[in-house]
């Protein structure tokens, strides 16, 4: 254990290797060792950055063997989107991608074709309203003139009228 709490394996000799393979319980990825992926979920998942370097080949444990022995990890590793999977009734990940691909490509067609029909349906309504309540401009354009021509006819009248009585009370 070395003073900040992590684990060192170290040997005195350069013909000892150290390689670790068939651990089920899940404890060599709890200690960071061979941890292929990091991230907690799919938003901030990476390929870890040991394993990515050039420099760093030998930590990725591509053989199933001990190290320079085989690539046989490698190879499970690779064939991994073709395999069949028993929890997802023996489809592959390749399947379960292009059925997840297909199923949002469907639902967006849907939901397009459904949001069109929506926007028809509300220029419809849109239509009858205007046709029910909706101000004609030539019929409100007859109503002011003909009110126009009452008011000039009324003010003639009392027009009219007060030249009238004017005359009368002249007399």
């Amino acid at each position: 254990m070395t003073s900040n709490g992590g684990l060192q394996l170290k040997s005195d000799s350069s013909d000892i290797e150290f390689a670790f393979s068939g651990d089920t319980s899940g404890t060599l990825a709890a200690l960071g060792i061979n941890t292929f992926f990091t991230g907690s979920g799919a938003a901030d998942i990476g390929v870890n950055a040991e394993v990515r370097g050039i420099d760093n080949a030998g930590k990725f444990a591509a053989s199933s063997k001990g190290i320079g022995n085989g690539s046989g990890n490698a190879e499970v590793l690779s064939a991994l989107m073709d395999q069949p999977l028993s929890s997802a009734g023996n489809s592959s990940l390749s399947d379960l991608y292009n059925q997840l691909i297909n199923e949002v490509t469907q639902g967006s067609s849907v939901t397009q074709s459904l949001a069109e029909g929506y926007r028809t349906f509300q220029g419809t309504l849109e239509g009858q309203q205007q046709a029910v309540s909706g101000v004609s401009i030539d019929e409100e354009a007859v109503k002011m003139l003909t009110m126009q021509r009452i008011y000039q006819a009324s003010a003639k009248y009392i027009q009219t009228v007060a030249d009238l009585l004017d005359m009368l009370v002249k007399i």
